[in-house]
């Protein structure tokens, strides 16, 4: 395929599900409303273009079944997406077998993430990580739970676990003028469910 290059993908591909490769459509034609296309042997996902007040903005992704015989353009026509976050600021890390991985933020320090059985059209991970996190053996590590995400919580054993690291976890001594977050970290399996507790930290934030 023309223009086709590799792409500094964070969540490696699988064997049975490879990385094709990258094409940044818009730079090839700025009159089609797509962006950046991430190809797969099983599915393909598009930066597309969305419109608002009159103005077009780019954010968020759609993740189709891929088929080499349909033009890249003709996918957003026949609108089969199995996965759309247009106009949210989700940004795609990669798929992994078909389990697709997604950033949410705008900023530095804890952001969240979610990933997506693109196969059993189901979510298995609505979560918040601390700057980096990573995924190996069905287990993603680096996640943390923060006071805001606990309110959401449902497991009463990660509210017991997080309160009783704040309570035994010191505050920092110097705050350099930034406030003080309690974060408990931990690991998740995204087969068994089974969570591993870390640590507890307090980090600054702004």
């Amino acid at each position: 395929m023309e223009g086709i290059i590799n792409a500094n993908i964070y969540i490696r591909d699988t064997k049975n599900n490879k990385f094709i490769g990258y094409i940044n459509i818009n730079k090839i034609n700025t009159d089609i409303k797509i962006g950046g296309v991430y190809i797969y042997e099983k599915y393909i996902v598009l930066e597309e273009y969305y419109e608002n007040q009159g103005r077009w903005f780019i954010g968020g992704f759609n993740v189709y079944e891929y088929n080499k015989d349909i033009k890249i353009t003709e996918y957003q026509l026949l609108g089969n997406y199995i996965y759309s976050s247009i106009g949210e600021p989700y940004w795609f890390e990669g798929i992994n077998n078909d389990y697709l991985f997604i950033d949410i933020g705008t900023g530095h320090g804890v952001r969240g993430i979610k990933i997506f059985d693109l196969k059993n059209n189901k979510e298995i991970l609505n979560a918040s990580y601390n700057n980096r996190f990573s995924f190996l053996n069905d287990i993603i590590s680096g996640l943390v739970l923060t006071e805001w995400g606990l309110r959401f919580e449902t497991n009463e054993n990660n509210i017991e676990m997080f309160n009783k690291y704040k309570q035994e976890t010191p505050m920092l001594e110097e705050t350099y003028g930034l406030f003080q977050e309690f974060i408990l970290n931990y690991n998740y399996n995204i087969i068994t469910g089974e969570v591993n507790i870390i640590s507890g930290e307090y980090i600054l934030t702004q």
